[in-house]
């Protein structure tokens, strides 16, 4: 009888054809040299960064009170007697010197009753010199002249008086300044004491604001503080004085309300607005201080990088206070640390780092 063969099973020959595959990678690697790629760097990247020594100074504390500006003089003038408004010298916007005329009101009553007082006061002192020389004579009694020369100062009052009323149909500055405001128009009728215009003097121009009562004992009459107005530019400053000081304090803030004066004024600068008013608060002995920057928040901590032998060392550190920009170090710090000031926001502890070349 003829032998039958056993057929082989698929999943024999797969498992044979994955053995022989295997020792033939075995052998390939064995076969390989043993060497580093030409592409790999062992070397670890280096952090360019800009430093700062600290050392112990004394640091100025400084506040900016905001004050307002207002003129040194501001009056509504207005007519000393009543009548018809006949010239406007100015409008709003001029600039008038002391003594220059504003306006004139009709005069023709009291410029006829000065014409009749200068005539009477003309009269009475030509009948004064005449008594004079009958006296002289014994011509006439001594009460008798006293009577003449009676006339004639009473004329002299009444001349005076005249005038007053004359000069008071013209209104005139009484200071150099500015005409802010012109209340009416010509051919308009006015009774004593109404308001004709609104002048202000500029120069000088006062400073009002409101000090702390933990600052109030820092700021005295004369003293010179720096003031800067945000509509010039915090950049710009200039000094004012000190006039005054309250001596109780006001509600509701329950600060003390002072003035300074300005001499010599920008000429930019106009009454209402606001400027910061720079007074010292405290001096700080030996702080030790780092630029804002150069402090890392990072988990509820303070941390700064400081330059070790070119590596960056995390260094936790406790805030005093935040002063002109810089941060006051309370703690953390020793003088001649060399600070990490720029470059640091993606240092980790013992990071290779090198200071940059151009580094004043």
């Amino acid at each position: 009888m003829p032998k039958h063969h056993k057929p082989i099973k698929p999943v024999s020959i797969l498992l044979w054809i994955a053995v022989a595959l295997a020792i033939a990678l075995i052998l390939l690697l064995a076969l390989l040299p043993d060497r580093k790629p030409d592409d790999v760097d062992d070397t670890a990247e280096i952090f360019l960064v800009r430093t700062l020594t600290v050392q112990p100074r004394n640091l100025i504390q400084t506040i900016a009170l905001p004050g307002q500006l207002i003129p040194s003089r501001s009056v509504m003038l207005a007519a000393e007697i009543g009548g018809v408004i006949t010239e406007l010298a100015v409008d709003k916007g001029d600039v008038v010197a002391a003594g220059d005329l504003l306006a004139k009101i009709d005069h023709r009553h009291w410029e006829t009753q000065y014409r009749q007082a200068e005539i009477e006061e003309h009269d009475a002192q030509r009948d004064l010199q005449r008594w004079q020389q009958m006296l002289s004579e014994a011509a006439v009694s001594q009460s008798e002249f006293d009577a003449v020369k009676r006339r004639s100062q009473l004329a002299a009052i009444a001349l005076e008086q005249a005038q007053i009323q004359l000069d008071k149909s013209t209104v005139r500055a009484p200071f150099d300044g500015v005409i802010d405001d012109r209340l009416l128009e010509v051919g308009a009728f006015i009774n004593e004491g109404q308001a004709l215009f609104r002048l202000i003097e500029n120069h000088p121009m006062k400073i009002t604001l409101h000090v702390p009562e933990r600052d109030v004992a820092r700021i005295r009459p004369h003293d010179l503080l720096t003031v800067r107005a945000h509509a010039l530019g915090n950049t710009n400053s200039f000094s004012a004085r000190v006039t005054f000081v309250g001596h109780e304090a006001t509600p509701p803030t329950f600060s003390y309300p002072a003035e300074l004066v300005l001499d010599d004024p920008p000429p930019n600068l106009r009454p209402g607005m606001i400027v910061d008013v720079e007074m010292e608060r405290a001096v700080l002995e030996n702080a030790m201080a780092v630029p804002l920057a150069a402090v890392i928040p990072r988990r509820g901590e303070h941390v700064v990088f400081l330059y070790r032998d070119g590596i960056a060392e995390r260094t936790v550190v406790w805030i005093n206070t935040m002063l002109n920009g810089e941060v006051v170090i309370k703690s953390g710090l020793e003088p001649g640390d060399i600070v990490i000031v720029s470059g640091h926001r993606t240092l980790q502890d013992g990071a290779a780092v090198e200071i940059e070349q151009d580094q004043e």
